[in-house]
């Protein structure tokens, strides 16, 4: 892809700073401080759907509360996940197929967001048909620190772009 001044751009992201040390700490939270942190930042109206803020399977309620506080943190309060989202990402987190229907703009990608937040280590392959939707999820990801790398016909030809040491880049 050509860049503003005709450079070539690798379409290459990495996080900044502040964000690889707020996602280690809330991945390594115990389920009782994911609990009294989420109930202390995250607003009572903003929250998920009593049932999977309580949810009684304690590894449920670390992916739903690690996710919550992830989202909520890294979009800076703006963002909390929605119920069909949290339940997408928990059925995939437990390895069933998921397949979400949904219109523009409600908020597939973030489903996706949530599992490379929760799973950093697995590499994620998104085959998506349409450059500017490929840019998109990239800005979506790049957003919440997550290593990215969108790959068509517009990235250059460089032996560089793929010596990334990163086992959790994330493919578009």
């Amino acid at each position: 892809m050509a860049g503003p001044s005709g450079s070539i751009t690798t379409n290459f992201y990495s996080p900044p700073d502040p964000f690889s040390m707020i996602i280690p700490t809330i991945r390594s939270l115990s389920l009782e401080d994911l609990r009294r942190t989420a109930a202390e930042i995250i607003p009572q109206d903003r929250r998920p759907s009593q049932h999977l803020w309580d949810i009684s399977d304690n590894v449920q309620q670390l992916y739903v509360l690690r996710a919550c506080l992830l989202v909520f943190i890294l979009s800076l309060g703006r963002v909390v996940p929605r119920d069909f989202q949290l339940e997408a990402t928990l059925s995939a987190l437990g390895n069933k197929d998921v397949i979400v229907s949904s219109g523009t703009g409600s908020g597939k990608t973030l489903i996706m967001t949530m599992l490379m937040l929760l799973c950093p280590m697995d590499l994620s392959l998104v085959i998506v048909p349409l450059k500017r939707l490929q840019n998109a999820q990239l800005e979506a990801f790049m957003r919440y620190g997550i290593p990215s790398v969108v790959i068509n016909e517009d990235t250059p030809n460089d032996s560089e772009l793929w010596k990334v040491n990163d086992r959790s880049l994330h493919l578009i």
